[in-house]
């Protein structure tokens, strides 16, 4: 799971970019034609404002600095800290159920993202989509984790972005676009 957040947030900092095709074998075979067919097969474009209304500003900003900056365990939810083009940003996981809901704030405690993760197949671990939403919820792109080392990232209108093999992203032509890191969490 946290490979699969820090993949989308870090491709959100690439421009579009055909991903590279290259097939693993996992519990099933993807290439980025079957993962975006699955990936958009049920997909919500715009989420209502409702479901984002209450968290526009971070009701629990001090909490969660806090859990940040002491690398405390909260017992309602996982906050994490990430690196963000020109900014860093939190990672608040709100939901076991069901899949799982991310809220990504500024550091300020306004809203950056909501991240939609889908629950896979009863028994199974994988695959998954995470849809990604702006404060408006107008979806932004989409994420296809195949296995815990593979992902499958597009934009909002189902053109592929890049695909992850462990931390290394590829264009089509399997050239290196990018790489993940974590980041260490940081006092402010």
């Amino acid at each position: 799971m946290k490979n699969s957040l820090i993949s989308l947030l870090l491709a959100i900092i690439l421009t579009t970019a055909p991903a590279y095709c290259k097939v693993l074998h996992a519990s099933a075979e993807y290439n980025a034609e079957l993962a975006r067919k699955a990936a958009f097969e049920n997909i919500v474009y715009k989420i209502p404002s409702s479901q984002i209304k209450s968290h526009i500003f971070d009701k629990d900003l001090e909490e969660n600095k806090n859990a940040l900056k002491y690398n405390l365990r909260l017992p309602d939810r996982e906050v994490k800290l990430y690196k963000l083009p020109f900014s860093k940003a939190y990672g608040v996981n709100t939901k076991k159920e069901k899949g799982v809901t991310y809220f990504y704030w500024h550091s300020s405690g306004y809203l950056k993202a909501v991240a939609i993760e889908t629950a896979p197949k009863p028994g199974e671990k994988y695959p998954f989509a995470i849809y990604r939403y702006n404060p408006n919820g107008e979806l932004t792109a989409v994420s296809f984790q195949v296995s815990p080392q593979e992902e499958y990232i597009y934009n909002k209108d189902g053109t592929l972005n890049c695909h992850w093999v462990g931390n290394t992203a590829y264009d089509k032509d399997g050239k290196v676009i990018g790489k993940s890191e974590e980041i260490a969490q940081e006092e402010e």
